[in-house]
């Protein structure tokens, strides 16, 4: 991941990527639905604490890595 990530949800994708999730298999494990997933992922809203816990423990990262990521 040597790229530059842009925004919060391009680091999403990308490290769902990195761990060969598909959306949907990342959605299901988070307990989130797959447009929720992908909406967060996109950037096109912000997720609650609730959900962006549930994407760092899918993701396998601490979820201040991400909070400090949505500033």
């Amino acid at each position: 991941m040597g790229q530059k990530l842009a925004t919060p949800g391009d680091y999403i994708h990308a490290r769902r990527r990195s761990l060969a999730l598909t959306k949907a298999e990342a959605a299901r494990l988070a307990g989130l639905t797959d447009s929720q997933w992908r909406d967060i992922e996109r950037s096109h809203r912000l997720p609650t604490d609730s959900e962006l816990s549930a994407v760092a423990r899918v993701l396998q990262v601490n979820a201040g890595v991400l909070k400090r990521r949505y500033g």
